[in-house]
């Protein structure tokens, strides 16, 4: 079990290796976000999207979400189960 003070409240990790996941889950957040922004400058004059663009955001979205998904369960798993 690896921790540090922080204040007053103690912020427990489950691995080591968690600073880098959650640096991986910030990058899939904002490429997200880019997505989001592009697909929003890319709709046509009447409001709505091609299908192409539509694929290409709901992939970035997929990706990105599955991603934060799979950076985050190690330390939820941690939060949940023992310490050997």
């Amino acid at each position: 079990e690896v921790g540090y003070d922080r204040g007053k409240e103690k912020i427990v990790k489950a691995l080591p290796e968690m600073d880098e996941l959650y640096s991986v889950a910030e990058i899939a957040i904002a490429i997200a976000g880019f997505a989001a922004i592009v697909a929003s400058f890319k709709r046509r004059a009447d409001g709505s999207w091609d299908r192409v663009a539509g694929n290409y955001f709901n992939g970035m979205l997929i990706h990105s979400t599955t991603a934060v998904l799979f950076c985050v369960v190690p330390a939820l798993l941690g939060a949940f189960l023992p310490s050997p």
